[in-house]
């Protein structure tokens, strides 16, 4: 996915694409993958569909948003005519009793797991960080975008 966004994108000095520490994990104060505080962020494709712990992946994404700043995500759809549409009535069951959904996917032979999070839970998780200043579900698509805003 990187790299069709890079190749279909128009260069622009301010649009930068990580390419070394993208392990958001190991992120620090001093171990950040740029030097200045981004004025936003998009992890889109689902990109916290694959995260399991979001509690710190807010945490750690707060550290390069400044101020202000703006982090849009695209995740799988959690709402409930979306979820019934793909999932068993026990799997939206469980999403809707614990907040989050994990799924066993299987592509060519290999396995993954994929985390649907309700978007309730998405707030609990980021308030310290982020204000939710909206979602809205992407028409005749099973993605909504969620757009946070950097405390």
């Amino acid at each position: 996915m990187r790299v069709e966004a890079k190749n279909n994108t128009m260069p622009h000095s301010d649009l930068i694409f990580i390419e070394d520490n993208t392990d958001y994990t190991m992120w620090s104060e001093k171990n950040l993958p740029i030097p200045e505080k981004a004025d936003g962020v998009l992890a889109n494709f689902a990109v916290l569909n694959c995260i399991s712990s979001i509690e710190s992946f807010f945490e750690k994404i707060s550290l390069i948003i400044g101020k202000h700043g703006c982090l849009v995500i695209t995740i799988i759809d959690p709402r409930l005519g979306a979820m019934v549409k793909n999932y068993s009535l026990i799997a939206v069951a469980r999403l809707f009793i614990s907040g989050r959904l994990r799924i066993l996917n299987q592509y060519h032979g290999v396995y993954h797991s994929t985390f649907i999070h309700s978007v309730n839970s998405l707030k609990r998780a980021s308030v310290k960080y982020f204000n939710l200043n909206s979602y809205v579900p992407l028409k005749e698509s099973s993605f909504t975008v969620l757009i946070f805003e950097r405390k």
